[in-house]
């Protein structure tokens, strides 16, 4: 059996962004790899349809995208040597080409002088879109410019590049670099006039976007300086170009908006007992009484935060679907697809893994998913909900774990503290009990997140280096509700000791290890 080594990161296919066309004869997804030699990555809109999956796009570069209709994609990306160009110049802009799955090639729709991602229809029929796009505060009518204007501001931002002016928290975002001014405002383009309209103030910051009865719904908050995590709620009324703001009291901290059956349901919290990690609630929006009241009480994770380094892309994590709204959560160890309702909240899919994306088709109730399960790297699957049977799609991976050794985790729970530690430990390639062995305990951050047995492509090298590799749920970590996660006045106490006590237990339950060499 070969071993995993260190470069087969470059092999691996990492899934993503999975979406119904309109009546769900078709989905598309994006497909990514990790590009050495560009140390980037490359990216391309797939199309599952008809029981087969095939690769849509190829200049490497579509990631964002969203269903013109049953049969047409739009996606956004830089295709010309002009278009990449001024993207290297630092032009903001982004351009978007159609394309039709039956057939032919990409053609530009149209483009737009901001930043944005993936477009939601307001009323097609009209060829009404909302936007998602990020602006510079400081120059919110940039895309007002003429192009000669645009031009110069990227020069002067290019001149500018060696220094940041910091003069707002949070300055800085994981992944995301410097964000000091820098909002997600709401735009409005029409796809038939051209005309590209924002709705947002300069330094608003939307956070929720839902469409009910034709209206566009967002949330977000306007601030200088510091945000105080409570929004406002707008609506948008395309009949007669209205705007209006139907709740200021700013008492809710709302990551969500969905339009679920005629309710405008959210997720949200005051954030009063457990502080900023506490976990949502569900609400719906009351039209009469201008307020939010409670739909139905939550105290478990309403994300997927079951880690691992071979995932590139988000996708879909909540979905409303006729008087439902589906939602990923994090139960223990795996994360799961539940369903909340009038008749409150439900499981649908249970299964020990990680469910990474969704989407459900509203006309059918068919569901796909991206998942990581069995040990496995991410693949699509189709669930079935009157069998309860879950179908793999493709084998996108299969390749790159073929003939070699991959770790099982054995699972390992340990008392500590008054709470039951969650743990598992991989066993070292061409493990022989009579022999000593190094071993590696893996800490995770977050700290709301959580291990569990899935792939993780730097524990299983470490494995195939001849490591034990142990790892485990210490308090503070997510899956569990809000008392196990809250960890604040604690840090590097309780879990700690979590921690601590589970390598003791490792250490008695696997004589093997050295523990003279234990890191």
């Amino acid at each position: 059996m070969q071993s995993i080594e260190q470069k087969d990161l470059y092999d691996y296919r990492f899934l993503s962004g999975v979406e119904f066309a309109p009546g769900g004869k078709a989905a598309a997804f994006v497909v990514s790899r990790a590009d050495e030699e560009e140390n980037g990555y490359q990216s391309h809109i797939w199309l599952w349809r008809e029981g087969q999956a095939t690769a849509l796009t190829g200049l490497g570069a579509e990631r964002s995208f969203a269903w013109l209709d049953e049969n047409r994609l739009l996606f956004a990306a830089s295709r010309t040597k002009a278009e990449k160009k001024r993207a290297e110049e630092g032009e903001v802009f982004t351009s978007y080409y159609a394309i039709d799955i039956r057939g032919g090639e990409a053609q530009k729709a149209f483009e737009l002088p901001i930043q944005a991602g993936s477009p939601r229809p307001l009323d097609r029929e009209k060829g009404l879109w909302l936007f998602a796009g990020t602006i510079d505060a400081g120059e919110p009518e940039e895309y007002k410019m003429s192009a000669d204007q645009r031009k110069e501001l990227a020069a002067r931002r290019k001149e500018e590049a060696d220094y940041e002016v910091l003069d707002e928290v949070p300055f800085w975002l994981n992944g995301g670099g410097f964000i000091n001014k820098r909002r997600t405002a709401l735009f409005l383009y029409n796809m038939n006039t051209g005309s590209l309209e924002r709705l947002t103030a300069p330094l608003f910051d939307l956070s929720a976007l839902a469409v009910l009865k034709g209206k566009a719904y967002w949330m977000g908050e306007e601030y200088a300086q510091k945000p105080a995590l409570r929004q406002d709620l707008f609506c948008y009324d395309p009949a007669d170009g209205s705007t209006r703001c139907l709740y200021s009291a700013r008492q809710y901290d709302i990551e969500g908006l969905w339009a679920v059956g005629d309710k405008l349901a959210a997720m949200g919290t005051q954030h009063l007992h457990h502080g900023v990690n506490e976990n949502c609630e569900f609400y719906r929006f009351d039209f009469e009484k201008a307020d939010f009241v409670l739909w139905q009480h939550n105290e478990e994770s309403l994300w997927n935060s079951v880690g691992s380094d071979c995932r590139y892309g988000g996708g879909i994590q909540q979905k409303a679907a006729g008087q439902w709204l589906y939602f990923t959560t994090t139960r223990r160890e795996s994360s799961h697809l539940y369903r909340v309702g009038d008749e409150g909240i439900q499981p649908v899919i249970t299964r020990t893994g990680s469910l990474d994306c969704f989407d459900i088709c509203p006309e059918t109730g068919e569901i796909l998913l991206v998942g990581m399960y069995d040990m496995q790297l991410q693949e699509l699957y189709r669930f079935d909900a009157a069998s309860g049977e879950m179908t793999q799609l493709t084998h996108l991976n299969q390749k790159a774990l073929e003939g070699k050794y991959v770790a099982q985790p054995q699972p390992l729970q340990t008392e500590s503290q008054g709470v039951t530690v969650d743990g598992w430990v991989l066993l070292p390639k061409d493990y022989d009990p009579a022999k000593k062995y190094p071993a590696i305990l893996d800490i995770h951050g977050g700290p709301k997140t959580v291990y569990g047995p899935v792939f993780y492509h730097e524990m299983q090298y470490w494995a195939n280096l001849g490591y034990f590799v142990f790892f485990c749920n210490p308090t503070g970590s997510d899956g569990r509700g809000n008392e196990f996660a809250d960890i604040r006045g604690k840090y590097g106490t309780v879990d700690y000791q979590n921690i601590m006590d589970f390598t003791d237990a490792v250490l008695a339950a696997w004589p093997a290890i050295d523990p003279a060499r234990v890191g």
